[in-house]
């Protein structure tokens, strides 16, 4: 956020601090037709361009593009209940390319279609499992 700042240089004093959410687009079927708040939980399904944006969480962090990928998962348990069973596992969220997502994607995309259909996680996917960042 650089309100404060050019605030400040104007001789005004904003006590604001940046923060960053957090959201990812999954397709359901059926998917919302509107807007839902799951308040118990605080996180939202909102339906958007043939998607359904799922968010949740306000991290105040100050001014960086630092991702907590905790929070991501955090969400995306907190969600799956609602527009149906959905997540339930963090292996779920393929992530991990690195500097080649848009190389690495469509045929991480196939595989990861292939897992929704069957429900068997091929093999291909096992570099991209969420615990590898734990070893």
């Amino acid at each position: 956020m650089r309100s404060p700042r050019l605030l400040r240089a104007l001789g005004h004093r904003l006590p604001l601090q940046a923060g960053k959410g957090y959201s990812f687009s999954v397709e359901l079927d059926p998917a919302p037709r509107h807007t839902l708040y799951f308040g118990e939980r605080r996180a939202a399904a909102s339906p958007i361009g043939g998607t359904t944006r799922i968010g949740g969480t306000m991290e105040p962090s100050g001014n960086n593009s630092r991702l907590d990928w905790h929070r991501v998962v955090a969400v995306a348990l907190a969600s799956r209940h609602y527009p149906g069973r959905w997540f339930d596992d963090p292996d779920d969220l393929v992530s991990g390319h690195g500097m080649l997502g848009v190389t690495l994607g469509p045929a991480t995309g196939h595989r990861l279609a292939e897992y929704i259909r069957t429900g068997r996680r091929p093999e291909a996917l096992a570099p991209f499992r969420f615990d590898r960042l734990r070893r």
